[in-house]
Parts: C-alpha cells; structure tokens; sequence
C-alpha cells in the first residue's frame, strides 16, 4: 500500500492517477462501520478492476469544527489506521493535509479537486459522509456535484443492539468505562500506544515500580482512576494495573499513565509499548499515608490475578 501526504490542494492532479474507486473519511478508530465500507470498497474496485484509493484528512478535521484549546484526542494512530487499511487491501492512502481553507472550501471546488483530479471512477462513502463549507453537502448531493464524471455508491451504517456504530459512540463507550462494548464496536480492544518515559518513579520507592505512558499522540484516555490492562513490549503480553491521574496522594498536579506490570522486572525505559483496557477496577482516591496507598494497591493486584485466571 501507497502513501501520498497531499500538501496543496493542486497535487492530486499533478500525480496523474490511474482511474479508481474511492472512499473518503477520517476513520477515527476503523470500526465495524468503518470496515464494512472499505471491504465493500474493495468488493466494488476488484469487480470493476480497478485500485482502491482512501482519501483521508490530518489532522482530526473535527478540531476546526469544535471549539478546543488542545488537540482533538483520536481513538487510532495513524500509523495503525494505516496498517488496518492495509490488511483491508487499500492500494493507495491520499493524507490531505486538512486546515481552514479546505474548511471553508464550497462542495464544488472540493469535489474538483479531491475526486475528480484524482481520476475516481466511482466514490463510495457512508451515508453520513459530508464534505464543503461547514459541512453542508452530503451523498444524496453528490452526483449533483460530479456532474457524471464518476459514479457514486452510498453504503448503509451498520447498527450494533439496535444502535449506530459509530466513533462518538465509541467515544461515550469510553468515557462510561464500557470496554467490553467498546470491543464489540471496534472488533478489537481499545488500545493505545506510546513510547515508556519516565516518571516521578514513586511506584518504585513504595515496591510497585510502573512504565509511565507518553501520550503524545493524543489518544482518548479514559478517566482517572484505576483500571486492569493488558500490556504489550517487544511482542510479548503481559498483565498490567494501569492507574490514570495525578497521584493526588503526594499531591501530584500532572496526569500520568502509569502501569504497574505483572510478574515482570526489566529496564524498558525508551521502548514502545501498548495497552489494552479491559476493565474499570476503582476510581483515583487521595489516601492518608503510603502505607493505605500500599495496602490499595495490593488489593488490586489481588483482584487482577483472580480477573485473569478467568480469562
């Protein structure tokens, strides 16, 4: 699989594509929804033998939408987004750089210079999907757009118990501490990726030494408190208690996500490791002394062995 980063809005033309199918979206998290359109996608491509194109947007286009003073957190890196893609037999990735003035762009002038430059045959595409200023124009307006320049095939939502898969849900999933839907939704664990940096390194001076997660990718994380992991370094898996806050026993003021691991005693400073939510265990709690914190943390790991032996 290719991948073009388009700069201007002028580039797509200049690279003289080969006529295409094409979807178009952001894919925050590949979901189920997402998945099912892409595979479709591919259906359609290999029938008219012709190579699949995912025209797609960075950064979140939502951030020029939603008034936010820090980035718009996302469910899926790139870097995976682009490996799902992969395994789902896209042959070409165009990564519009998104900023105000696609934003403010009329459906016309964006329908010219993102589908028809680029020699799409036929664009397929959710029945939400929606594109030109201030997002007003929609599928049913499409054709209107292309002028019968291309064809265009609108793929039904997927719903799962009797509601919309979608990554707002996921999102709200989320935020609920609802990992087992979550799952579902995604057909996969939510996990999130990071480089393992140091921290204040209190878990080590109290015996329950932790990996503290960089997030500068800017995944969604949920909400403080305590919850059991599963944690992947160097291919291997193992259990983890991954706390999220900002130690307010020692009167911390910086959040961190900090995992305490299993059965496990390495120097992984520098490496890349990721982790799977699986279950909420307890909210963040402001103990008296370390030895209550101590004492708390020993009990979830109790907790946590008895939850793998069921798994």
């Amino acid at each position: 699989m290719e991948i073009i980063k388009i700069k201007d809005q002028d580039q797509i033309k200049s690279l003289s594509l080969d006529p295409n199918v094409m979807t178009s979206g952001f894919f925050d998290g590949v979901h189920l929804g997402h998945q099912k359109l892409i595979k479709r996608s591919r259906e359609l491509a290999d029938n008219l033998g012709l190579p699949l194109v995912v025209l797609t947007f960075w950064p979140y286009p939502k951030q020029f939408y939603v008034k936010v003073d820090q980035p718009y957190p996302i469910l899926t890196s790139q870097e995976d987004k682009y490996a799902i893609f992969s395994d789902l037999g896209v042959d070409l990735v165009l990564e519009v750089v998104f900023n105000s003035q696609i934003q403010k762009m009329s459906p016309q002038v964006f329908v010219d210079k993102y589908l028809k430059s680029a020699a799409v045959k036929v664009f397929i595409a959710g029945a939400d999907f929606s594109y030109g200023k201030h997002d007003v124009a929609n599928m049913d307006l499409l054709p209107q757009y292309a002028q019968n320049d291309f064809g265009v095939k609108k793929v039904s939502f997927i719903e799962y118990e009797g509601e919309k898969v979608s990554s707002s849900r996921i999102r709200n999933e989320i935020k609920k501490n609802n990992f087992e839907m979550v799952k579902h939704l995604l057909g996969r664990p939510y996990t999130v990726k990071g480089k393992i940096v140091t921290g204040a390194q209190v878990g080590r001076t109290i015996g329950f030494p932790t990996a503290n997660l960089d997030n500068s990718a800017n995944y969604l994380i949920p909400s403080d408190g305590v919850y059991f992991t599963r944690v992947e370094i160097d291919r291997n898996y193992y259990w983890g208690i991954t706390s999220v806050g900002d130690k307010p026993t020692f009167d911390g003021n910086k959040r961190f996500i900090e995992t305490y691991i299993l059965d496990f005693n390495q120097d992984i400073y520098g490496k890349k490791m990721s982790l799977e939510w699986l279950e909420f265990e307890r909210p963040q709690i402001k103990f008296e002394s370390e030895e209550q914190l101590i004492r708390a943390i020993e009990q979830d790991e109790m907790k946590m062995r008895r939850y793998v032996q069921t798994r």
